[in-house]
């Protein structure tokens, strides 16, 4: 399982620990609350919440080894009605295979899917007791967001961070698509014309060399970027919104943890020779 820092250390540190403790203070125990529905595209939704705690110490009690304060805290958008019912009940399915990913696959892009949230919940709680090395306790959040919605497409995200007890914050972003009217995933395949993968990596290389400061003939590996035989390659986590296509690279993927998540930005002018005339996006 990804592993993530107990102290609060220098600046960095410090921003986690506020958001965790913000977080602690957002108290909701109990089933998942709605927030006010999504009513502007196709797709209409309802924010859940579901924020569970263990701990006498999460309560302001005293401080013992098995006291520790334990928090996890969901958030999710419920899909309440789209253009059809199977294409609901896809899209449903799909955030609740990222909704109910256990946590010690939480940095995959695949792994064991728990049965419910309570049992996600319980297998945290028992993975906390399991691993504490001090009176400390862990924390997760996870929360998945529509990123953008039209008649087309529908781009969600699932933003990951939390300490389980390891070297450093624990934190992933992830990316799918969806057609709203049917609820299938939208891949790059769908999107772009037999035979892009070569030129997109060429188009994607000059965008990830100019956001980086790079000489076109600067060698990758040299400036701490891991490419596969030092030959930039894009990945396939990206969104897609009115401006064009956004590919994320997550911790440790292809640098340092130090050295950030690097994203890189494809306009729809970048991809004009490439977009298949089906492509219906955005």
């Amino acid at each position: 399982m990804a592993k993530v820092m107990r102290n609060c250390i220098g600046l960095f540190g410090l921003l986690v620990c506020l958001a965790a403790a913000y977080s602690r203070a957002q108290k909701n125990e109990g089933t998942p609350t709605a927030a006010p529905s999504q009513d502007s595209g196709p797709v209409h939704f309802k924010m859940r919440r579901l924020h569970k705690e263990s701990g006498n110490d999460c309560r302001g009690g005293p401080k013992y080894d098995l006291d520790a304060c334990v928090w996890i805290d969901i958030e999710y958008p419920e899909i309440i009605s789209a253009p059809s019912e199977s294409a609901k009940a896809k899209i449903n399915r799909a955030i609740q295979q990222w909704v109910l990913a256990e946590l010690d696959g939480a940095l995959e892009t695949s792994g064991p899917i728990a049965e419910s949230q309570e049992a996600l919940v319980q297998d945290f709680i028992e993975f906390e007791k399991k691993y504490r090395d001090s009176d400390a306790g862990f924390w997760f959040e996870r929360k998945v967001m529509v990123v953008f919605e039209s008649a087309n497409v529908l781009s969600l995200s699932r933003d990951q961070a939390g300490d389980t007890g390891g070297i450093h914050p624990n934190g992933r972003l992830d990316y799918a698509n969806f057609r709203p009217s049917t609820g299938e995933p939208i891949s790059l395949r769908d999107i772009l014309k037999p035979g892009f993968e070569k030129p997109l990596n060429a188009i994607g290389e000059a965008r990830f060399r100019a956001s980086n400061n790079l000489d076109p003939k600067a060698s990758l590996s040299e400036n701490n970027f891991w490419f596969t035989k030092d030959q930039f390659q894009l990945n396939d986590n990206f969104f897609i919104d009115a401006k064009g296509l956004t590919f994320q690279y997550n911790s440790y993927e292809v640098t340092c943890f130090a050295c950030g998540a690097p994203s890189v930005f494809l306009s729809y002018s970048d991809l004009r020779g490439l977009l298949r005339p089906d492509a219906n996006i955005p």
